[in-house]
């Protein structure tokens, strides 16, 4: 009993590093996939875009858009002072 056990054991063994050699080797004959490099390029690619973006709504919110909106408070209230 002891040793059909033993023998089923081994036999398992060998079947999961058997495949775990072939999918191994599978993995390393496949030359298709995307490289960390790849990954790398994208990520740098988004963040220097995005930073210009957010450079670019910001100089554009500070020569435009806030001028405007003190302006239209001020007309708004006209140039009352808040005395304490």
């Amino acid at each position: 009993m002891k040793e059909k056990l033993l023998r089923s054991f081994v036999v398992a063994k060998n079947e999961v590093n058997g495949f775990a050699k072939n999918k191994a080797a599978d993995v390393l004959k496949t030359d298709g996939g995307e490289a960390y490099v790849d990954t790398g390029v994208k990520i740098v690619i988004a963040i220097v875009i995005g930073s210009l973006l957010l450079v670019g709504l910001i100089a554009l919110m500070g020569d435009n858009v806030l001028p405007m909106i003190t302006d239209s408070i001020t007309d708004m209230f006209g140039n009352a002072t808040v005395t304490p």
